[in-house]
């Protein structure tokens, strides 16, 4: 019974790393959306974007939890079995699936420019949501879980 017990803390504390660390890449990528804006439109597009500040929020972790779901519960499930708790391998996984999530944008181009910076914004969520999951959850990969 207290394995069981143990199992569903540890579930709880990936669970919550997880969702915060979207949170926090979606975070990025408002603010990213809030600079994109003002850049193309002005000012006056900045206030509007401001004032849909938590709707873009939303959009951004819906759509980062859509794409990032199924391969991150893959890759915590491997990293729980191995007990990985260096921040490497956490961080590398969440820019690739930045750089995943930036594949399937379509945001390539616009207009005549790349979307380079589109694709550092990511890059730089990805690099935050990492860091946040191996501190919440990642650094204690597998503790507690062992049965006795």
């Amino acid at each position: 019974m207290e394995h069981m017990m143990a199992l569903a803390k540890r579930f709880l504390v990936v669970v919550w790393g997880y969702l915060a660390a979207s949170t926090v890449a979606g975070l990025v990528v408002a603010f990213w959306f809030l600079s994109f804006a003002m850049v193309e439109r002005g000012v006056g597009a900045l206030a509007v974007a401001f004032l849909l500040l938590p709707a873009v929020i939303f959009v951004a972790v819906i759509s980062i939890v859509a794409i990032t779901a199924i391969p991150t519960i893959v890759f915590i499930a491997i990293a729980e079995a191995r007990r990985l708790d260096s921040a490497l391998p956490y961080v590398a996984f969440a820019v690739t699936m930045a750089l995943f999530g930036f594949a399937l944008s379509g945001f390539h181009t616009w207009g005549d420019r790349p979307a380079f910076f589109f694709c550092a914004f990511l890059c730089i969520a990805g690099y935050a949501a990492g860091c946040v999951y191996w501190a919440l959850a990642g650094q204690m990969a597998g503790e507690g879980c062992e049965p006795r």
